[in-house]
């Protein structure tokens, strides 16, 4: 599909919602068979061509006691030549299959693409005494990122240029940034090749300059040492391990020292209050901390609390305590805290007690609040608790299905909560809470241009029943006006696994879809986390089966 590789090409690496673009059209495109728009699009017959298959090499795998033969396992081979001849034939397939799409794919794309701004600009964060950006420029496929001292209107700083970065590669994957206690060097990582194994990479920011240190082969978890020299990295062994090592800037990669090693997948980041780093060791339904002293670089890692199956806990710190969201016997989670010299689980006090119908899904820490997401018959709600006294209270959002998460918050000592909001029919929005007064500050909300009227159009959350009697939340928009018979299109989405939510977010190319007819849907099935353990627990394991059945019982 001439016109996806197009679309996949021109807007690489940008939005999340792209994504969701192409996974839209190609959507469109499978239900060419059954739907007719205006002319727009008419089925025809496609490709006499037999689709390509791929060969048989059964593979014989012994694991657990058990014997299977896979068919197909040489398909992991990505390099292979026969690997990439079968995804050429299957390319050449799909191109014939969909000719007769073209003019719509192309007509699609351009309405997409005038939908959304081109150029963009990043809200300012501060950190210390400096605001930080980013800002896309016309034609550029990549971030700028700078920054600003002391305000606003102060000279702008450029950092790095992504797209300088990505000079002579096809291929540019960018994460960024750790700054270094008192901001001078910034941390980064990139992957050229896109196998997602990055290169940990320096920039001296004072100096506007790399850093000769580069460290291949590591996962891009990245925490400092408050020397503002010493950090700490991630990277996968080749036999499948996990390490994490400490690097000195200006040595040898090679004298880096081995700090812990597992066959968990590990990962490494600084508390709240920049006194420890932690290490978490984390494997489905447990996992496992260790920290030290951000202050002693030389420090080891010490064990926070024995690692044991099903208990699953998130560790930050702040003040005098360690606070610990935790599912010690609390299935949707609860908030406790223990002083520093004490991490044995004994000694927890509870901050936020286990709600049955409430999932407590993350914490943040502030010097005079602590701000709770929960999660409530699939809704989020954000919880302020004082810590200072005063009564505890929710923000409200007005909406019967929306999305609301916290967006950056790096700085503790402050009383201004960022958060996000967007809805089926509301873009991307992000405003600035003040946790004292309650005054809600709207600081941006991404454009959309063209004829986009959010009244024009309608968000709902129904119920449709699974096939054991379970309710199965489903948020869906479609046009002010469509009439409700059953005959129309519909997109559904879905996901369920891993207890993550499927958010009810604000996609600009659905408009497309929506405006054409359709009515867009996303099926909140069992397996994800929308309605707590208990939601994920029965989709898990023996109980996968119930995330499929879900999502066909919720289509019809």
């Amino acid at each position: 599909m001439s016109g996806l590789r197009r679309l996949i090409r021109e807007i690489h690496c940008r939005s999340l919602w792209l994504v969701l673009t192409v996974f839209l059209i190609s959507s469109w495109a499978v239900l060419n068979a059954a739907v007719s728009f205006e002319g727009e699009f008419r089925p025809e017959a496609q490709s006499n061509a037999d689709p390509p298959v791929a060969k048989v090499v059964p593979t014989r795998i012994e694991m657990h006691g058990h014997t299977r033969i896979d068919n197909y396992s040489w398909l992991e081979r990505r390099d292979d030549p026969d690997v990439v001849a079968y995804l050429e034939a299957e390319n050449a397939y799909a191109d014939s299959a969909m000719v007769h799409t073209q003019v719509l794919q192309e007509t699609l794309f351009e309405e997409i693409q005038n939908r959304v701004a081109q150029t963009d600009l990043s809200l300012p964060s501060r950190r210390g005494d400096y605001f930080y950006y980013s800002r896309m420029e016309e034609g550029k496929d990549y971030p700028i990122h700078v920054r600003k001292r002391d305000n606003l209107n102060a000279s702008e700083e450029v950092l790095l240029d992504v797209n300088e970065l990505a000079e002579g590669h096809e291929h540019m994957n960018f994460a960024c940034c750790r700054f270094s206690p008192g901001q001078k060097i910034m941390a980064f990582v990139t992957d050229t090749l896109g196998s997602h194994v990055y290169t940990l990479r320096f920039q001296d920011l004072e100096a506007a300059r790399a850093l000769p240190d580069q460290i291949p082969g590591v996962t891009g978890s990245v925490a400092w040492a408050n020397d503002g020299r010493t950090l700490y990295y991630v990277r996968k062994s080749e036999d499948g391990s996990w390490q994490v090592y400490r690097h000195v800037l200006g040595t040898d990669v090679a004298d880096d020292k081995l700090m812990y090693e597992d066959t968990y997948p590990l990962s490494v980041w600084k508390t709240r209050s920049g006194k420890f780093v932690l290490l978490n060791s984390f494997l489905y339904f447990n996992n496992e901390y260790l920290y030290l002293n951000a202050n002693d670089p030389e420090a080891d890692f010490s064990i926070f609390v024995p690692r044991e199956y099903g208990h699953e806990h998130y560790v930050d710190h702040l003040g005098e305590y360690f606070y610990i969201r935790t599912n010690y016997d609390a299935s949707n989670f609860r908030l406790m805290r223990t002083a520093e010299a004490n991490t044995n689980l004994s000694y927890w006090e509870e901050v936020i007690p286990h709600r049955e119908v409430v999932l407590l899904e993350r914490v943040e820490l502030f010097r005079e609040h602590i701000v709770a997401v929960e999660r409530t018959e699939g809704l989020t709600a954000i919880h302020i608790l004082p810590l200072t006294g005063g009564d505890a209270r929710y923000l409200e959002f007005g909406e019967p299905v929306y999305r609301a998460q916290l967006g950056d918050n790096p700085e503790v000592n402050t009383n201004v909560l960022r958060y996000e909001y967007e809805s089926l029919t509301t873009p991307r929005s992000v405003y600035n809470y003040n946790l004292d007064t309650g005054e809600r500050l709207l600081l941006k909300r991404s454009e959309v241009f063209g004829s986009f009227d959010p009244e024009e159009y309608m968000a709902e959350r129904l119920h449709a029943p699974a096939r054991d009697g379970t309710s199965i939340p489903v948020s869906v928009v479609y046009r002010r006006g469509l009439v409700r018979d059953g005959r129309n299109p519909l997109f559904l989405n879905g996901y369920g696994a891993y207890g993550l939510s499927s958010e009810a977010t604000f996609n600009p190319a659905a408009i497309s879809l929506i405006d054409r007819g359709f009515v867009v849907g996303i099926a909140h099935v069992r397996g994800g986390g929308e309605l707590g353990a208990r939601w994920h627990r029965e989709g898990t394991l023996l109980n996968k089966k119930n995330t499929f059945t879900d999502f066909i019982d919720s289509a019809e």
